[in-house]
């Protein structure tokens, strides 16, 4: 089984640029990543699909409230946390998709 938790198949281009903002760290420094991408289930069905690679969407479901649990991880300040939240607005959560993976035959 594979996890993957990311941007959502609709709006995934203005979901990707509020948290594109967070994590390149000029609003909340402990935050900082680099060497990140953001997909969507759908993308990485489609990449899978070209690698021909079989698989079985078992759950998706949406993470509501990222921000608290980057403000537990991060030990976010309020004010860390108010900007987190102010960037993301209603972009707040991320999917979470579920898949098997068969093997090749």
């Amino acid at each position: 089984m594979v996890e993957h938790g990311g941007s959502p198949g609709e709006k995934t281009e203005e979901w990707r640029s509020r948290w594109e903002k967070i994590y390149d760290g000029s609003e909340v420094a402990k935050m900082k990543r680099t060497g990140h991408f953001f997909s969507s289930s759908d993308e990485i069905e489609q990449w899978m699909t070209e690698q021909g690679i079989k698989f079985e969407r078992i759950k998706e479901r949406r993470i509501d409230k990222m921000s608290s649990a980057y403000e537990e991880r991060y030990n976010l300040s309020e004010e860390e946390l108010g900007k987190l939240r102010e960037i993301v607005g209603d972009d707040d959560f991320y999917i979470l998709t579920d898949w098997i993976i068969y093997p090749k035959e």
